[in-house]
């Protein structure tokens, strides 16, 4: 190994990685709010994810929504408020010359409501994007929003009741939780803290499960259902993540047919599971238990 060591890995190399560690372990470590504001600013979707959930493990800082008064295009921090807010730009819609509209209209004074946002804002921020600004939690502090469905009291600001049942009917907001679905879908922020939900119901982190003889409940946002025909009927695969984390389970025929009609996609669900692994392949396989039921929650 040590001969191996001498050309595949040289000491420039070595030296290099291990100042850049050193000075890197020692941000994080002493000014963790400005360390982890830049590494969420660089980060994709997927090291964004480990770098929100290690915030959340062992930084002393509160990973918030994006704000319309205090949120730039990427993340900002408030030193003050141990508080890293999330940033405007990937709401959808808004793009750069609705952004950039927004950071230049708040220089003459931030926004008190949402109606005079869209005076100050009209210009170069339709409704379409008011809309998503709100549903990304974006007016939430001006407002005093406790949870994500008094949203709606916002929307209400900003249509007529007509077309808010419109909106309603069409992103099928009936909970709180596809509030919170929506939001996670239209600007990237995840309000939802599947740590809590695992300690609440009873269930485990998806990301560490291993095969057993018992069953387990696992707690998940459904990304996909997949409908396919065998010879007893219909069945389907169901997609559960948690965060970065996800899991492909198999739902038979009679699971399936109780379950179909209060199953959509966009749900947190407690689903009950066998995790066995198939001595052929060795590969570990998922299936839905028929012996429980599937919990949505609301």
């Amino acid at each position: 190994i040590e001969y191996f060591g001498e050309y595949s890995f040289n000491r420039s190399h070595a030296v290099c990685y291990a100042t850049t560690g050193y000075y890197t372990q020692y941000l994080k470590a002493h000014y963790p709010i400005e360390f982890y504001t830049v590494a969420l600013g660089h980060g994709d979707e997927y090291s964004l994810n480990n770098i929100v959930g290690e915030i959340k493990l062992n930084a002393d800082l509160i990973l918030k929504q994006p704000d319309i008064n205090k949120s730039s295009s990427s993340f900002t921090s408030i030193v003050e408020e141990k508080s890293i807010y999330w940033g405007l730009s990937p709401v959808k819609y808004l793009g750069s010359k609705g952004m950039e509209g927004i950071l230049r209209e708040r220089e003459n004074g931030q926004f008190y409501s949402v109606e005079e946002f869209l005076q100050r804002c009209s210009s170069f921020c339709n409704k379409r994007v008011v809309t998503n600004l709100i549903f990304s939690g974006a007016f939430d502090e001006i407002y005093n929003v406790n949870k994500a469905s008094d949203r709606i009291d916002i929307l209400s600001k900003t249509m007529d009741s007509e077309s808010l049942h419109e909106l309603v009917k069409k992103h099928k907001l009936t909970t709180n939780m596809s509030f919170m679905s929506l939001q996670k879908d239209i600007c990237g922020f995840n309000p939802i803290d599947f740590d809590s939900l695992n300690q609440i119901h009873h269930c485990r982190d998806i990301s560490t499960l291993q095969p057993s003889s018992s069953e387990l409940r696992v707690c998940g946002l459904v990304e996909e259902i997949k409908p396919f025909s065998t010879s007893r009927g219909e069945a389907c695969n169901i997609v559960l993540s948690q965060g970065t984390s996800k899991i492909r389970c198999v739902m038979w025929n009679d699971v399936y047919t109780r379950n179909k009609a209060s199953l959509q996609k966009d749900q947190i669900a407690v689903v009950p599971i066998f995790v066995k692994k198939d001595l052929k392949t060795d590969r570990v396989q998922m299936q839905v238990s028929n012996q429980s039921n599937i919990t949505i929650l609301q």
